[in-house]
């Protein structure tokens, strides 16, 4: 049965000369991609990895991360792949809990001085390889490729089996674990594929989205797919985008977070063409109107791309939208989407009934791309997985009369402010226009007089306060009284982690004096 890897041996096959991975100064073909792959597999048999296993990698974007994850997927491995800005402690709760038994690592820092103590904590681990740089204490992953591939049997690998383990991101609580099966994997690159809209005969993305993050995996897998050319960074660089932008003729971008591509505007002197851009990709609903205007001017033949999803779910949701559709419906600005092949969904009020068009309520998804259940944690996963199916999102949207989504909250981020129901995504979106706010994150606060009341911390251009006199004024004329912010705080940046998620749960751990009630 065909499943993950097939796309690489396809396109060893069908694109041998042509570019699969691009990193720094390396240039790597498909048919040089699948062979060095060939002889990982070999390297890991060697050492006793087996169809099953889980093997974890805790580094940045490099060459060696996509050899991991192709090597796992011929042999039947899973890829567990850790985020970078973990702690040892925090890592090795995650390689405990996955029972991983493999660990590829960076060797520099942080990395090297930090898995010392993951490896005492983690019992079940039972070999460490450094890349990028050979370590004494460990086996060099260049070893690996060294070792005589011979006839190796190719793995029997069917869609139930495992593929990617990833922990969410842990917005709600301690992050969970995740498995996607092959099929899982396999039918959302598919399905990316399916809904790609550029015209190109040979797609070439630009993204320095990290691999440890669902969205990079997902668009390793849909260039794979497509057999187009994946440019990667490990970092952001505005000259050096522009530059591979204009060398590989890329079609297709993706930068996370999305002022990332403000910086590229501002970045760019003219001199470079950017007119094979096809596709930018956005984040569902984070994007102002006039991003999407700066963005346009750096890439005139561009669409943009909305989408909205969880770990559990890939992506239920998305849109590709040109510059002139947007503005003749300014409201887009902050759709998610409209459903995707192969997805269902309904919106819901408390007591599980469907809502109407135009209100709000929870989204509950189901498709073959919804993840079975969390990892070690069965009655969790009950209570978020019914008994037909549904995964049970917690995310707040609604449904406009066209079949656009938009996110409206998340429903433990809703306000219940004197008995109304406050929305704090409605009411960001009126703070960040107001003059000299750069962002904001609303929450709810303890009141004596409402039970909970709106609290804004606010990220201003030049580091003052606003006048709260006048932000009120401002707030009254756009929206309901009552879900004006009746506290303020004031921050240099927001917090949020490494795929760019606000981190609001670090906003309600704050004291009580963090907050200054305006009124």
């Amino acid at each position: 049965m065909y499943q993950t890897s097939y796309f690489l041996e396809m396109n060893a096959t069908r694109f041998p000369d042509r570019l699969a991975l691009v990193f720094k100064d390396k240039e790597i073909t498909w048919k040089a991609l699948d062979e060095t792959v060939d002889k990982l597999v070999c390297g890991m048999r060697e050492v006793g990895i087996r169809k099953g296993d889980v093997v974890a990698y805790y580094m940045r974007n490099c060459v060696e991360v996509v050899l991991i994850w192709w090597a796992t997927q011929k042999m039947g491995a899973i890829a567990q792949p850790v985020n970078v800005h973990m702690l040892p402690h925090e890592v090795a709760t995650c390689l405990n809990a996955s029972g991983c038994t493999m660990l590829f690592y960076e060797n520099a820092e942080p990395f090297s001085e930090r898995i010392s103590d993951i490896e005492q904590q983690c019992p079940n681990l039972h070999k460490v390889v450094a890349c990028t740089l050979p370590c004494e204490n460990h086996t060099w992953f260049d070893d690996l490729l060294q070792v005589d591939s011979g006839d190796q049997p190719a793995e029997d690998v069917y869609g139930r089996d495992g593929s990617l383990l990833l922990f969410t991101s842990g917005t709600t609580g301690a992050p969970k674990g995740v498995i996607r099966s092959q099929q899982v994997v396999r039918d959302y690159a598919l399905m990316m594929a399916i809904e790609n809209e550029s015209v190109s005969s040979v797609e070439t993305l630009v993204t320095t989205c990290p691999l440890f993050h669902t969205a990079g995996m997902s668009l390793l897998m849909k260039m794979a797919v497509l057999g187009g050319t994946f440019v990667l960074f490990d970092g952001f660089d505005a000259k050096k985008t522009l530059e591979a932008i204009a060398a590989y003729r890329a079609t297709q971008i993706l930068l996370i977070p999305p002022h990332l591509y403000l910086r590229l505007v501002a970045a760019n002197d003219g001199s470079y063409d950017l007119s094979t851009v096809k596709e930018a990709q956005c984040s569902g609903g984070g994007v102002s109107g006039d991003d999407i205007a700066a963005m346009h001017g750096l890439f005139p033949d561009a669409k943009f791309r909305f989408s909205w999803g969880a770990t559990e779910t890939c992506a239920p949701t998305s849109a590709v939208l040109s510059f002139d559709e947007l503005q003749s419906k300014p409201e887009l600005y902050r759709t998610i989407g409209h459903l995707n092949v192969l997805v269902e969904m309904k919106l819901i009020d408390d007591e599980g009934r469907e809502v109407a068009p135009g209100e709000v309520g929870e989204a509950i998804v189901r498709s073959p791309m919804v993840f079975k259940g969390y990892l070690n944690d069965e009655e969790l996963s009950k209570r978020a997985i019914d008994s037909d199916g549904w995964f049970h999102t917690a995310d707040l949207l609604r449904k406009d009369d066209e079949g656009f989504y938009y996110l409206v909250d998340r429903k433990n981020d809703m306000i219940k402010s004197g008995g109304e129901n406050v929305y704090t995504h409605e009411v960001e979106k009126v703070l960040v226009d107001y003059p000299g706010v750069v962002e904001c994150a609303v929450i709810g606060v303890p009141d004596e007089k409402f039970g909970e009341a709106v609290a804004a911390v606010l990220v201003t251009a030049d580091g003052q306060e606003v006048d709260p006199d006048d932000l009120s004024r401002y707030c009254k004329e756009r929206m309901a009284s009552y879900k004006k912010p009746r506290y303020l705080a004031y921050l240099d940046a927001l917090p949020r982690n490494s795929s760019g998620k606000l981190q609001k749960r670090a906003l309600r751990d704050q004291p009580a004096s963090f907050f200054r009630a305006i009124f």
